[in-house]
């Protein structure tokens, strides 16, 4: 998952009351809450319409809000742990190491 924007510490006073579904199904303004609760992958899926998004919620009753990334998970993710891996045996990568990281076979 990534997350494009920063949000200040402020912004997330009472997260707890704001994501929690009973919140959300209690008639309240459903966009206060800011603290990303993802959904499961399993209910991932082209064709969802981010304007109505699926109902659910975590097993902690917090209201489920953003997607994750097919393509964050199964390729840059390892590459930075590659890439990390590497920093951390050599205190360098090498162009050749650069070229292994980026290709599509790790």
């Amino acid at each position: 998952m990534i997350h494009a924007k920063t949000t200040k510490a402020s912004d997330t006073k009472n997260w707890k009351k704001f994501c929690d579904a009973k919140y959300k199904n209690s008639g309240q303004p459903k966009d206060k809450c800011t603290v990303g609760f993802p959904y499961p992958h399993s209910d991932m899926g082209i064709g969802l319409n981010p304007k109505k998004p699926p109902v659910g919620e975590t097993e902690n009753g917090m209201n489920l809000n953003c997607y994750s990334s097919d393509r964050v998970t199964n390729i840059w993710i390892p590459r930075v742990k590659k890439g990390l891996d590497i920093l951390s045996r050599n205190n360098r990568i090498t162009v050749e190491d650069f070229s292994m990281i980026m290709s599509k076979s790790l």
